[in-house]
């Protein structure tokens, strides 16, 4: 049994209003994963360290897991601090990746998170466009190799924005309309963007490798 504990130290003079994110996700030796995750909002005082959550799962030989932390600004939603972690189970040892007090940064070539979304939604019209999206997403052949998160974020007057991240990257945003027809094109768009920004980062890749 494993232990995985969220932590944040505010080391400044000021109280912060957040929110953060923790997801783990298992990957087994026959490279099926399952994963968890919690979240919620918190205020941290001046100087102070606070647990946030606790996530704890089992580990058989040959297991891999990798937890992520978010922290965004409860107000505006940016994203203030990130950190992950990597461990490996052979039966005897786990093996932990080099820890650092520094934010470290998130990749996923350490083994790939292929279809995990995140719902971040909080309205009706935001889930209705979620298991929309979801339900398309879930039947494509091929997943995308990193986590998709579907934030809602107050807009101006009734309507709420949807985000579309990849980490701290916006990919793309709309003003939520309890429409079905508009979720449906916005679903259909979101995914031609969220293909858009694959091809991007393969290109990058191949012309970084390239001799």
């Amino acid at each position: 049994m494993v232990s995985l504990k969220g932590v944040i130290l505010n080391n400044e003079e000021i109280i912060h209003d957040l929110n953060f994110l923790l997801i783990t996700i298992k990957k087994g030796k026959s490279n099926n994963l399952s994963n968890q995750k919690q979240e919620g909002r918190f205020v941290v005082e001046p100087n102070q360290k606070k647990e946030l959550s606790e996530i704890k799962m089992n580990l058989s030989p040959g297991d891999e897991l990798k937890s992520y932390l978010f922290i965004r600004d409860e107000l505006n939603n940016s994203l203030i601090a990130k950190d992950s972690i990597f461990l490996q189970y052979d039966g005897n040892d786990i093996k932990l990746n080099q820890y650092t007090n520094q934010p470290v940064q998130i990749k996923t070539n350490e083994f790939i998170l292929r279809g995990l979304v995140v719902d971040q939604t909080k309205t009706k019209g935001g889930r209705d466009f979620f298991d929309l999206f979801y339900s398309k997403y879930n039947l494509l052949s091929e997943k995308f190799p990193f986590v998709t998160t579907i934030t809602e974020v107050p807009g101006i007057g009734r309507n709420s924005i949807i985000q579309i991240e990849d980490a701290d990257k916006i990919l793309y945003s709309f003003r939520v309309t309890p429409n079905e027809d508009f979720l449906v094109s916005q679903v259909e768009f979101t995914l031609r963007r969220l293909n858009q920004y694959y091809n991007e980062i393969k290109f990058i890749k191949d012309q970084i490798s390239a001799p």
